[in-house]
């Protein structure tokens, strides 16, 4: 993740895995969600309020599952574009204290 405010800097990484393509993320938890089209995963990170990267889980998608959006209610949302569906993934993992 880079700090703006630090012309770029590296502040964190985390390992995911492959097929990365859009991400989203939860400001109310500080979670960011990260599918891995290649792997059929999506990895929840914590964010921490100095922007540091936290695994907090994987979830199992599908095959080319490569975008994910998040609402307000702790829902993400990824695609599962073989079949023109969205999967949901209910995110009961504990907010990032601030």
């Amino acid at each position: 993740m880079a700090d703006l405010g630090r012309a770029g800097a590296l502040v964190s990484s985390a390992t995911t895995g492959s097929g990365v393509d859009i991400i989203a993320f939860n400001a109310t938890l500080r979670h960011l969600y990260v599918p891995a089209a290649d792997a059929a995963t999506l990895h929840v990170l914590a964010v921490s309020p100095s922007g540091q990267l936290s695994s907090l889980g994987t979830a199992v998608t599908v095959s080319g599952a490569h975008c994910v959006t998040a609402d307000d209610r702790g829902n993400a949302w990824t695609c599962d574009p073989d079949r023109g569906e969205l999967l949901i993934y209910t995110d009961n993992l504990p907010p990032v204290v601030r």
